[in-house]
């Protein structure tokens, strides 16, 4: 049966080491809603991904738009309608054996309209970075074709406005479908991820911040610091709910801050060699991080039933309580693990069974 199995491409370790790092920081975010952690996380952890995805992005493979856009169907559009609708189901679910009277198919609309996190696709927050990220791939691909200086300028024009409309700068403004205003606020770190490895190779960045470890390390301490502070002068962030906090100037200046802390964090630990296990849970961070869309996609729903049965068993508030938001961060890791492995095998067989047809 392993003929059947096609080649998998080489890894970054840091690259899937950040991802898994900034999933943490997502679904702690969604457990605990107050505080300097919820601000801490809410800085940077979208904006992180949003440059990983520059980073590895590579327009030669595409030889025009409307391939980028066929692949991005096949990669990003149908998972996202899938686990949209299954969750949706369980959440109707949910809202059913509750007594809950809420509409129903508000959110199910809404997985098509694609307008936001907060207030629109109920059932799973988090999906509305998989509709971004489609719209921001769409417009920096055609940036992109301007000459580099030419794009630079665009992108940091186009982003300070999507800041400006984000912040309720423009009188006639409304949340966009497809995340179309938070994909004008993304673009900037998205191309900025693109830049920075069109001049330094991935290998040569792990090269300098490797031989570096002493001033890195200190760079890492003074930059939480910076961030612990500056975010809670900024206060609450989302992109997804056009939400950026009392200044634009902050809202960069901590999205860079902790987007370089992660990038620094995350290649010293995959140059780190453990024993025993230590080893195992760093081979667990990057297998996490390598599935980090399947821990997008279902973390959500996990969360919200956990949080419910500890605030009813306990007679708490998951949200503002850290003690318990650690209790059910911990047990929703565990549990979403085995759901994203299942994920993992339901994908291996379907591309064996595809692999077995096409040879048949």
């Amino acid at each position: 049966m392993n003929q059947y199995i096609s080649n998998i491409k080489p890894r970054l370790d840091y690259i899937d080491i950040a991802k898994a790092l900034g999933m943490f920081t997502i679904i702690w975010g969604h457990i605990i809603h107050e505080g300097w952690s919820n601000q801490m996380v809410y800085a940077f952890h979208i904006p992180l991904f949003f440059f990983m995805s520059g980073m590895v992005f590579k327009a030669e493979k595409y030889a025009t738009l409307w391939k980028l856009i066929k692949r991005r169907i096949k990669t990003l559009l149908l998972p996202y309608l899938i686990f949209s609708l299954v969750t949706w189901v369980l959440w109707v679910g949910m809202r059913i054996l509750a007594h809950d009277s809420t509409d129903y198919l508000y959110p199910l609309l809404q997985t098509f309209i694609a307008q936001g996190s907060s207030g629109y696709l109920r059932h799973n927050l988090p999906l509305w970075f998989v509709t971004c990220l489609f719209t921001v791939e769409i417009l920096y691909y055609v940036i992109n074709k301007l000459p580099k200086l030419s794009a630079i300028i665009t992108c940091v024009i186009v982003s300070v406005l999507g800041c400006y409309l984000e912040m309720g700068g423009g009188s006639l403004w409304v949340t966009l479908p497809w995340s179309f205003d938070g994909a004008l606020v993304a673009l900037l770190f998205y191309g900025s991820g693109y830049w920075l490895i069109g001049r330094v190779s991935h290998e040569r960045l792990q090269q300098v911040i490797q031989n570096r470890a002493v001033f890195g390390w200190s760079v890492i301490v003074i930059l939480i610091i910076l961030l612990y502070f500056s975010s809670i002068c900024n206060g609450y962030v989302t992109i997804g709910s056009n939400k950026l906090g009392k200044s634009i100037a902050l809202f960069y200046l901590n999205s860079y801050v902790g987007i370089v802390t992660m990038i620094l964090f995350s290649v010293y630990l995959s140059g780190m060699k453990f024993t025993g296990y230590a080893q195992k849970v760093k081979s667990f961070i990057k297998w996490f991080g390598q599935n980090s869309f399947y821990a997008m996609a279902t973390h959500f729903p996990i969360k919200e039933l956990l949080g419910r049965l500890v605030d009813k068993i306990f007679h708490c508030n998951v949200h503002t309580d850290i003690e318990y938001a650690t209790l059910v961060f911990i047990i929703t890791l565990i549990m979403d693990s085995f759901v994203v492995w299942g994920c993992c095998l339901i994908k291996q067989k379907w591309n064996i069974r595809k692999k077995i047809i096409t040879f048949s």
